[in-house]
């Protein structure tokens, strides 16, 4: 890539300074708009500026990647292995021993040629590979496979995603310094193709993704412009193990096995059988993958692992019971399934007051499945209400069977209140703060002014200018994918939209109260249309700007607070916020200008707009400046955050308390600054105002950024706050979720909660609860049955 020439880089310089001159007024400019005009080209020439330095850094930054290698896949490999030790810990799966799962080769039907599996050179054959094994031989079944693609096939709950995790586990065992990581991800949420609801995304792109959310530390560049989590998958240091194909929506299971062929990847897969058999007839045989499909459990196997799970006088009953069982008893065909076998071990080897007996009295298969499942609770939770935990669970079982996903995000739960709902809410919300801080910010003569009418103003006024972007926000997080660009553009045209209605409405409600002279001012409908868009010249870049740097999707926060490696990255975070706050304050006196020039002074005061800003259209330096500051603030907040480490930990409630904290470390420097900015700006248009005016301004705006703009503040109003109140999830949804994981209900996959069993999610999706109607529960109940 060409170095920026330096001959553009000094022409460039000598225009800057040109213009600055005849901004200051070194060199005069004839004309009304003359000033003005050289005011914009001023910003325009230093955005340029800064922009040519910031690409000229980027594009000649020495990469890193070479020498941190091995370094960065030691550390990934000791992150993953801890992970699923832990979770291996947590599900009990070696308490007291673990189930005895084993497999034999998939019918010649859903795999590819043996030549090909083997990767043998073109006329010659290769004959079948014994892939026959257990639990304990998965890694050298495994590295039988020339071509290192693998397909585990199984009923659902007959322990694939235990099988995914072993065989990370053994493969890691093996692992030399620098060799291949295993990563064991849920496939469920790739959308291989566009399907209406999410772009389409490529294999090494989905992967990438999913690593940075469960592992931050690889979001940092790694040299060309590329993440590092995509230069490893791309120079093959992954092993993908792809968990729950079947999970995935019907109609993508074909077009993901063609994704996964065309990566051309080594890769695990784990799917249901009667899934992967469909995806094969409508494409192909996943190209180059052996594929081996999981085998009940036998009467010997359950004879071990019950009776020894149990205490010895429970282990009895247990023994006496399958020792009189036939092979095609229902007990005994629902129990040869390892989930099935898991939970009646949790209901009656440990509860130790209900005798195994009673499953005898089952006489067919589902109906032992369904007691299982219907029993599993009360044993998990005894002391709990039952009612309750179950109507919570399956709060969040619905939500996930919602969005096709069994992944519970914290920073998506937010999505299980309705969109109307939401946008009502956060009208409400950032109406009512407003009107509050604006009624503290006068609460020394609230004698003085309409309190009632002031209110209604407020929350007109300011509550759709920042509930159109706010909502444009909260759809695109529900919709899919949206360039941040683009996000950014029609955050700030929403804001601007929303500040005009909200204008309009106030004046609107004058005109219903006091009358038409009030609502038209002194030169009628024009003026007041043009006074409106000119006090939304402030709001709307404000509110815009704030959600579109937010970015346009909620997602948990990579960083953490700290002093960077590399000071020139902070200076030009700062650099940066310094002159969009300019570029906002400078667009904010330029609109003025022009309403000034086509309306005057009395028809802008007339449609309300405030006369503390209108008096600092004649301070154009000091608007620019208190721009400024507030913008360079904000870079000092994002750039003060630094990568987290790659073999940090970052669960659920961790990824929550570095959310927390950022989003609480933004408001406090913009409310400081905010306050100090706005307080400034109101001593210099009225010496006799109140300092609460500046204070209350500054923590209106730290607050509705934390509760607007930040992933944190979704979370905070939509699942803190309402989920609770409407009795759909606990007041400490946390403590909860954290309290179900400890329970072995959920399990952790990086960043985000699952059901430990996509059965058990299944169940509770469709089991009425306490708050359903008689014809939900009836629904409920019909699928339940099926």
């Amino acid at each position: 890539m060409r170095r920026p020439s330096p001959i553009a880089a000094t022409a460039l310089s000598v225009v800057l300074a040109l213009l600055t001159n005849l901004a200051t007024g070194t060199i005069e400019v004839a004309g009304p708009w003359g000033v003005t005009g050289v005011w914009v080209l001023t910003a325009l020439c230093g955005l340029a500026a800064l922009v040519v330095e910031v690409r000229h850094r980027r594009q000649w930054a020495v990469p890193h990647w070479g020498d941190d290698r091995d370094s960065t896949l030691d550390q990934l490999a000791q992150a993953v292995d801890l992970q699923w030790r832990t979770a291996e810990r947590q599900r009990r799966i070696n308490d007291p021993v673990a189930l005895p799962v084993r497999w034999v080769t998939a019918p010649a039907t859903v795999m590819d040629h043996w030549a090909n599996i083997g990767l043998a050179p073109a006329g010659q054959d290769a004959g079948p590979l014994d892939l026959d094994g257990d639990l304990d031989r998965l890694a050298d079944v495994y590295q039988r496979i020339p071509s290192g693609r693998l397909v585990l096939l199984g009923p659902v709950g007959s322990g694939k995603s235990v099988l995914a995790a072993r065989l990370a586990l053994q493969l890691l065992e093996r692992r030399e310094p620098g060799g291949a990581v295993p990563v064991v991800l849920s496939v469920a949420s790739w959308t291989p193709v566009n399907d209406g609801h999410t772009d389409g995304q490529s294999l090494p792109e989905w992967i990438a993704g999913r690593l940075v959310r469960d592992h931050p530390g690889l979001a940092g560049a790694a040299g060309d412009g590329r993440s590092t989590a995509r230069m490893l998958i791309d120079d093959g240091h992954l092993l993908p193990i792809l968990d729950g194909l079947d999970e995935m929506p019907a109609g993508l299971h074909a077009w993901a096995l063609r994704g996964i062929g065309e990566a051309g990847l080594p890769v695990v897969l784990t799917s249901r059988p009667h899934e992967y058999a469909e995806a094969v007839s409508a494409t192909a045989p996943l190209a180059r993958a052996a594929v081996v499909e999981v085998q009940p459990l036998s009467g010997d196997d359950l004879l071990v692992y019950l009776p020894r799970s149990a205490s010895p006088a429970r282990g009895d009953d247990w023994t006496s019971m399958l020792h009189g069982l036939d092979e095609d008893a229902p007990v005994r065909r629902a129990l040869a399934n390892p989930l099935m076998a898991h939970l009646a071990r949790v209901v009656y080897a440990e509860s130790g007051h209900r005798p195994p007996a009673e499953l005898l009295a089952f006489s067919r298969v589902a109906e032992v499945e369904r007691h299982l499942l219907g029993a599993y609770l009360p044993a998990v939770y005894p002391h709990r209400s039952r009612r309750a935990v179950q109507g919570w669970l399956s709060t969040l079982a619905r939500y996930a069977q919602h969005r096709r996903s069994p992944d519970l995000e914290w920073w998506r739960l937010s999505q299980a209140v309705s969109l109307p709902v939401a946008v009502l809410l956060y009208f409400l919300l950032i109406g009512g703060l407003t009107g509050t801080f604006l009624l503290l910010g006068h609460a020394g003569h609230l004698d003085q002014i309409p309190v009632r009418g002031y209110a209604v103003d407020a929350v007109l006024r300011y509550g759709l200018a920042g509930i159109l972007p706010v909502g444009y926000a909260l759809f695109t997080a529900r919709s899919g994918a949206v360039g941040r660009t683009r996000f950014l553009v029609v955050c700030v045209l929403w804001a601007f939209a929303g500040a005009v209605a909200g204008t309009l409405a106030t004046r609107l409600r004058w005109y219903l109260e006091y009358g038409p002279e009030v609502f038209l001012g002194q030169q009628g409908i024009q003026t007041t249309v043009i006074g409106a868009v000119a006090s939304a010249a402030l709001l709307g870049p404000i509110a815009g700007l704030a959600l579109g740097i937010a970015g346009p999707r909620p997602r948990p926060s990579a960083t953490r607070l700290g002093v960077h490696s590399r000071p020139e990255r902070l200076l030009r975070s700062v650099l940066t916020g310094g002159a969009l706050g300019c570029a906002a304050t400078l667009f904010y006196w330029l609109a003025t200008e022009a309403v000034f020039r086509a309306a005057g002074t009395s028809g802008i005061l007339a449609v309300g707009m405030d006369a503390m800003l209108f008096d600092l259209v004649d301070r154009p330096l000091l608007l620019l400046g208190l721009g400024a500051a507030l913008g360079m603030v904000c870079g000092l907040a994002v750039g003060s955050r630094v990568p987290l480490d790659v073999c940090e930990e970052v669960g659920p409630l961790r990824s929550l308390s570095l959310a927390r904290t950022s989003a609480l470390l933004q408001m406090l420097l913009i409310g400081m600054v905010a306050s100090a900015a706005i307080g400034i700006a109101t001593a210099f248009a009225d010496p006799s105002a109140s300092p609460w005016q500046g204070l209350t301004s500054g923590m209106l705006l730290a607050l509705l950024f934390g509760l607007c703009a930040t992933v944190w503040g979704q979370w905070l109003i939509l699942v803190r706050v309402w989920l609770p109140l409407t009795g759909r999830l606990p007041w400490r949804p946390t403590r909860f979720l954290a309290d179900a994981y400890e329970r072995g209900v959920l399990r952790q996959s990086g960043t985000a909660w699952q059901f430990r069993h996509a059965r058990l999610q299944e169940h509770l999706a469709v089991t009425p609860t306490a708050d359903d109607t008689g014809a939900e529960a009836e629904r409920r109940r019909a699928a339940s049955r099926r």
